[in-house]
């Protein structure tokens, strides 16, 4: 690591496996996020729209494009492939994710092990 260019340095901290374990969150958020949606559709059908779930996935699908894609190489090569990428982020998959509503629906769909209580929920102060 001595001695490197810091862009030499900088693509050996950007190496595949960061790559694929941002691939697998995205994943995993993507199947919470489909579980706590369907399980919401079945208990209140218009509680929430398709287009929350399309939303929501296409934004993950673009965070997942931005990541793990050719994209994410060319980000040392170029300057302006960096920019866009920050861009694509920022302007599209940000707004998309945030139409989807996640907060109430992944809650929905995480395992009842990683969900707190309802009581301790329910006394805590609103802000």
């Amino acid at each position: 690591m001595v001695g490197l260019p810091i862009s030499e340095h900088h693509a050996q901290i950007h190496s595949s496996l960061p790559i694929t374990i941002m691939s697998v969150l995205v994943a995993v958020t993507a199947l919470a996020y489909l579980r706590g949606w369907l399980s919401l559709r079945n208990a209140f059908p218009r509680l929430v729209p398709g287009s929350r779930l399309i939303a929501f996935m296409g934004g993950l699908f673009l965070v997942g494009a931005a990541i793990g894609s050719p994209l994410s190489a060319l980000d040392h090569e170029s300057l302006t492939m960096h920019m866009m990428k920050h861009l694509l982020l920022m302007t599209v998959a940000a707004p998309l994710i945030l139409a989807g509503a996640p907060a109430f629906t992944l809650v929905c769909g995480l395992p009842k092990l990683f969900v707190r209580s309802q009581h301790r929920l329910a006394s805590l102060p609103a802000r």
